[in-house]
């Protein structure tokens, strides 16, 4: 628990800031998951535990089940995923629908709805809806934040966790390598202190609970053991004993504790020097074939000998463990070790690492062995292997274990909540989901906004920006950004990390993100309250890679859908753009009270990849030019201000450099093509690159012939305005129509220039007329030719403005502003 030092010191480094200037949000992408943030986070849980409030009286009578341990198949229906499967269970059987709360997390699986079943789902409890409840029922209180919990935690009402084992404090150097999991870890401990009532999985953890909580807390705590019914039913049957003859099967698991390579290296010792060839089969390592096969090299076995297969079912297991000649598990640290239960279910003996989980369910004796002995394991492997005395013994040894069985004892504990249930009519669902709602009035509706705003390097700020301008003028917003975004005095303002830290009061909050590290802490922030997502990128892939490593944007791809891996390969797909299977939208869909994007293009394959519909709103130009006519004379005088050579034709396009998405090599060589043909050809890249495509593209150029190209890095505003007024035509391509509005295309029709672009880019922004359409697919000489095309017929100045003028007044700010404010209106009235 924290000290007061520990409270100051902790209040110290958070408050020691800036975290979220743009240097320190570049270094806080580093695939692992943000660990400045995640110590943030966990520090201010560990802060919000430790505050002394007066406890909230029980007054309410429905039940709440942290259900989130439900919704990743990560814990399957063995272990964790079991006990909370058979909690849930017994909870919907001996309570209502009406009366069962599910704690749900809407960036994981959704719950199966035979589990869910009429239950009502929240995110979080709030002070507000606290006094409903008289139960809580954490069925595993260490597999995710208790963020969400913590009013209840803080209440006077009954709650009950189930203990699996404190194994990352026996190993802290493996499962607590850095500060971001230590610190999560500490914040979960300190959530455990506050339940009252401990279900454990053994007599193991029972003790360890007890040790570990103290002599002084103990007398205000309930312990017990207990089991799901079917872990090891009453009066097994034994009549599957007798000498076997299949496989050796190794349960193990990857991770280190685990001791895989222990097993096989005992494996091979004991039967070294037999004419037949090893069965041995290895069970709980599916998709690392290759490192067990080196492993069983390594212990002196044939190649083949060992299998690894993939993941099967618990029928499929146990027929395969019901012809094993014996099972060896030789884990340094369990909690509750089922697979030595699901053998001996099986009918198969056992040889065990020598752990007190292991003597808690079988004894001591020669079929245990030190987990580090191989020659002990071995010499127990050789003895014990086939024989049906030591499954008879190690079987009569386990079916004297003490415990209870957990569905009655949920039960037990529901109907022993008190005369409060009583009341659960006067709590409606609908009255429940409405409690904590903003309530609003006829006045102007309160908006948080939270966006990168100027002067940040990105065209989110500046979007942003100019359409919240204009939203102030409508409603009564509040911009939230980072310490690297200056929002001018007349616009009310606060940094992010308020909300994130303290929660709002506004009728609606909004949250824009994006595919960069600009973008973090307004993502962050979707995990602790209710927002309005706006979606500039329509891909989020990048930012997850940038954020949790290869893992875990594949994770993020495939959840919610029916192919559960990728084909072909990430790196494949996120070198082709083209080839990307999924957006990577489904966390900030499904979080989001509504998401509003700027790309029909690209809504409806998030639609189908989220199972979210998403608003649109047409995207609005934020950089309209300072003058109400262009004139040739204003276009003249951009060129000269750049230096632009007269007797050239200048080409531009515009925005960060990106070979992967945005074809600029093919804008190169379509040049390229032009200058072979005879046109006096300028390029100019308006926009930064990193320093290897800098390299490769002007060495293309000049391998090319082109003699005039530029890459100009990042531009000030008034620069940037020169370029699009200074250019003859520009090229805005993208490799795929799903990969994000172009802020750059609208910029050229805003300012009357004459361009080429991709079809979904021209869609996304709807462009005018003097914006030719070329088809997502192209080559470089399809560029050309449409370049030469427009060269040679020229669209004249005044058709030009006249649609300029146009666009300008269908796509203003002002108009966008408008339109956003009736969404908002409609998610402030809770409405989807």
């Amino acid at each position: 628990q924290l000290t007061s030092q520990d409270i100051t010191s902790a209040l110290a480094w958070i408050n020691a800031g800036p975290y979220d200037d743009d240097a320190t949000l570049n270094l806080r992408t580093d695939n692992h998951q943000d660990e400045i943030g995640r110590v943030r986070a966990a520090l201010r849980l560990r802060l919000k535990l430790s505050e002394n409030q007066s406890p909230t009286p029980v007054t309410g009578s429905r039940i709440l089940f942290d259900a989130r341990s439900l919704q990743t198949a990560t814990f399957g229906a063995r272990g964790i995923g079991r006990f909370a499967l058979a909690a849930l269970q017994s909870a919907r059987e001996n309570a209502t629908d009406s009366e069962l709360v599910l704690l749900v997390d809407k960036t994981l699986e959704k719950l199966p709805e035979d589990l869910a079943g009429g239950c009502e789902q929240i995110t979080r409890v709030t002070r507000e809806n606290v006094a409903q409840f008289s139960l809580l029922i954490q069925p595993s209180p260490m597999t995710a934040t208790a963020a969400p919990l913590v009013p209840l935690l803080k209440s006077d009402i009954h709650k009950i966790a189930v203990v699996f084992d404190f194994i990352p404090m026996h190993y802290p150097t493996i499962y607590l390598s850095n500060v971001a999991a230590r610190a999560e870890y500490a914040a979960g401990l300190d959530a455990l202190r506050n339940y009252n009532d401990f279900i454990c999985i053994s007599k193991l953890a029972e003790d360890e609970v007890r040790s570990w909580l103290g002599k002084e807390s103990i007398a205000k705590i309930t312990t017990s053991v207990a089991w799901p019914k079917d872990v090891f039913p009453q009066g097994l049957s034994t009549e599957t004993a007798g000498t076997k003859t299949g496989p050796i099967v190794v349960m193990t698991g990857d991770e280190p504790r685990k001791n895989t390579y222990g097993a096989l290296a005992a494996i091979g010792a004991a039967t070294a020097g037999q004419d037949e060839e090893r069965n041995v089969v290895v069970l709980g390592m599916a998709g690392q074939g290759t490192r067990v096969h080196h492993w069983s090299i390594a212990a002196a076995m044939r190649p083949g000998e060992a299998q690894t297969l993939g993941r099967i079912s618990d029928a499929e297991m146990h027929e395969l463990l019901a012809t094993a000649e014996l099972v060896v598990v030789a884990s340094f640290d369990e909690g509750l070790s089922l697979p030595v239960i699901e053998a001996l279910r099986a009918g198969a003996p056992v040889v065990a690492s020598d752990i007190p989980a292991h003597r808690e369910l079988i004894g001591s004796s020669g079929y245990l062995a030190p987990a580090g002995d191989i020659k002990a394991m071995a010499r127990a492997i050789r003895f014990h292997r086939g024989k049906a005395s030591t499954y008879l013994q190690q079987v009569k040894q386990l079916s004297r274990h003490q415990h209870e069985d957990l569905e009655s004892t949920i039960a037990t504990k529901i109907s022993a909540r008190g005369n409060n249930v009583e009341n659960i009519a006067d709590n409606t669902a609908a009255e429940f989901a409405s409690m904590g709602q903003p309530v609003v009035t006829t006045e102007r509706l309160s908006i948080g906004f939270a966006t990168p705003w100027e002067p940040q390097r990105s065209g989110v700020a500046d979007f942003s920006a100019a359409t919240v301008r204009e939203l102030a003028k409508l409603a009564d917003v509040t911009v939230y950004t980072t310490s690297g975004g200056l929002v001018e005095d007349s616009i009310k303002h606060a940094n992010i990390e308020d909300v994130i830290a303290n929660g709002h009061d506004h009728d609606v909050f909004v949250s824009v993100v994006g595919n960069s590290h600009f973008h973090i802490p307004f993502i962050e922030v979707l995990n602790s309250i209710d927002a309005v997502a706006i979606a500039h990128d329509t891909r989020m892939v990048e930012y997850y890679m940038a954020m949790r490593g290869q893992g875990g944007v594949e994770q993020v791809m495939v959840r919610g859908q029916e192919k559960r891996s990728l084909d072909p390969a990430l790196d494949d797909q996120i070198d082709d753009m083209r080839l990307l299977e999924n957006a990577g939208f489904w966390e900030i869909a499904n979080q989001s009270t509504m998401l509003i994007l700027h790309a029909p293009s690209a809504a409806p394959r998030i639609a189908a990849e989220t199972g979210v519909t998403p608003r649109l709103l047409p995207f609005a130009n934020q950089r309209v030019p300072n003058t109400a006519q262009i004139t040739q004379e204003m276009r003249d005088e951009a060129r000269q201000r750049l230096n632009f050579n007269p007797d050239k034709i200048h080409l531009g396009t515009f925005g960060f450099v990106d070979l992967r998405t945005k074809l600029t090599d093919v804008v190169v060589e379509a040049a390229a093509w032009l200058s072979q043909w005879g046109y006096n050809i300028s390029l100019h890249l308006a926009g930064s690159a990193s320093d290897t495509d800098t390299k490769a593209l002007l060495k293309r150029a000049e391998e090319a012939g082109i003699q005039e190209c530029e890459i100009t890095g990042f531009l000030t505003d008034e620069q940037f305005r020169d370029y699009l007024l200074a250019v003859d035509l520009g090229v805005q391509l993208r490799v795929s129509p799903l990969l994000g509005v172009s802020g750059p295309l609208s910029d050229l029709a805003a300012f009357g220039t004459t361009s080429i672009a991709s079809s979904g880019l021209a869609i996304d922004v709807d462009t005018p007329d003097f914006v030719d359409r070329l088809p997502d697919d192209v080559s470089s000489l399809m560029v050309a030719e449409a370049i030469e095309k427009r060269i040679l017929n020229p669209i004249p100045h005044e058709i030009r403005e006249e649609q300029r003028l146009a666009y300008l007044e269908a796509k203003s700010p002002t108009r966008y502003a408008e339109a956003l404010l009736e969404l908002l209106k409609e998610a402030a009235g809770g409405d989807r």
